[in-house]
C-alpha cells in the first residue's frame, strides 16, 4: 500500500471539511463558517494526540520515546512562534 504524502492527507481533510474561505454571501458563508469550526475541531484533536505523545514520553530514558516527545515539544514552540508572528503582522 502506498503511503499518502502529508499534502495529500491535508487535502483530503480539507475536502472532507469543505470550503472555509468566506465569499461575502451569507447563504454560503454560514456553511463555510461551520466548516471552519469543524476544521478547528480536527486540528484540536490532532494537537491533543501530539500532546499525549509529548507528555507520556518526556521523562523516558529510551531514545525513541524521548525523541518523539522532544519533537512534539519543538513543534509546539515553533507553532507558538508562528502564531505570535501572525498576530504581530495584523497589528
Amino acid at each position: 500500500m502506498t503511503k499518502l504524502s502529508n499534502k495529500e492527507i491535508a487535502n483530503i481533510v480539507l475536502i472532507l471539511t469543505g470550503d472555509i474561505e468566506p465569499t461575502g454571501d451569507s447563504s454560503i458563508d454560514d456553511r463555510r463558517y461551520n466548516n471552519l469550526l469543524d476544521l478547528q475541531e480536527v486540528i484540536d484533536f490532532l494537537m491533543a494526540k501530539m500532546e499525549d505523545v509529548m507528555v507520556n514520553n518526556r521523562d523516558e530514558k529510551a531514545y525513541s520515546l524521548w525523541r518523539a516527545s522532544d519533537t512534539v515539544a519543538k513543534y509546539f514552540i515553533e507553532t507558538q512562534d508562528y502564531i505570535h508572528n501572525v498576530f504581530e503582522d495584523i497589528k
